[in-house]
């Protein structure tokens, strides 16, 4: 349909090369699968809804999604946290 765009990573699989966590936030969720999950909200950082990985020094961070199956991808949007990160 020309005009409407179908988001075909939701619920796939999602993984990260690592997932931040602090003790002082145990019960929080940064895991790669936040990314697929179709909530789109302005404070996600206050939420815990988005995705993080740990501050590895030297080591180049990455996020993957498996669609399971070929697309022909005419865009792609990636909404980033709106609040400047206390981490």
């Amino acid at each position: 349909m020309p005009g409407q765009y179908i988001n075909v990573a939701i619920n796939k699989p999602a993984f990260q090369r690592s997932t931040y966590y602090a003790e002082k936030e145990k019960e929080q969720n940064w895991s790669a699968t936040n990314a697929v999950d179709g909530i789109i909200y302005d404070h996600a950082y206050d939420k815990r809804l988005s995705t993080h990985t740990n501050n590895e020094a030297n080591k180049q961070q990455w996020w993957i999604v498996d669609l399971k199956e070929e697309f022909r991808i005419d865009r792609v949007r990636v909404y980033a946290r709106k609040k400047q990160s206390k981490l």
